[in-house]
């Protein structure tokens, strides 16, 4: 806690470590005053996932979501929350099989070549999968994408996933999660875009 300051352009934390050891950081945030209400930034533009919940697609449905609100609407809603509160995210906690999905309806054709999934990792019964794909529908049936390109090449949670691939066009996208051994697989949040 420190007297109110007046930053021109930066601010820097200086930290001083114990003993033997080192130091970690998370977050920081500033405060200061503003005038209200807050007003969040818009979502970036060209997310073909994305809905607020004010339109009717893109929507999202799912073959398992959790019983604690982690319920597919909030896997493409803009807002991204990879700690346990609040609850804005997706997960199949709880599921009784080895593989969920999450997929996405566009309400018409849309071209994508990359998807952007943030996986959610409670270090506990959520944890990242131990492979996740793409399939699209083509004719009343589930094909995978193919040639995926994953970076990183392993799923890793608290960090953005992405998977690139030959530009496609298609009205329904999903992801395919293999769950890693007793846990299971959760996003708090899914982004989709043409390239």
């Amino acid at each position: 806690e420190f007297r109110r300051v007046l930053f021109r352009s930066r601010l820097r934390l200086v930290v001083t470590h114990a003993a033997g050891t080192g130091s970690g950081l998370s977050e920081i945030e500033a405060w200061g005053d503003a005038p209200g209400p807050y007003v969040p930034p818009p979502p970036r533009a060209g997310n073909l996932a994305f809905n607020d919940g004010r339109r009717e697609f893109p929507r999202a449905t799912c073959s398992f979501h959790d019983v604690y609100g982690g319920v597919p609407a909030k896997a493409h809603d803009g807002r991204f929350h990879f700690s346990p509160t609040p609850v804005n995210r997706w997960t199949s906690y709880g599921s009784p099989t080895p593989t969920d999905w999450l997929a996405f309806d566009f309400g018409e054709p849309v071209a994508v070549g990359r998807v952007d999934v943030h996986l959610y990792d409670d270090r506990g019964g959520v944890q990242p999968p131990r492979r996740f794909w793409l399939e699209i529908e083509s004719d009343g049936r589930w094909v995978p994408v193919g040639d995926e390109r994953h970076d990183p090449p392993e799923p890793r949670g608290g960090v953005l996933n992405t998977v690139t691939f030959e530009r496609i066009v298609t009205s329904r996208l999903r992801v395919v999660f293999e769950h890693r051994e007793k846990s299971k697989s959760g996003v708090t949040e899914v982004e989709m875009w043409e390239r």
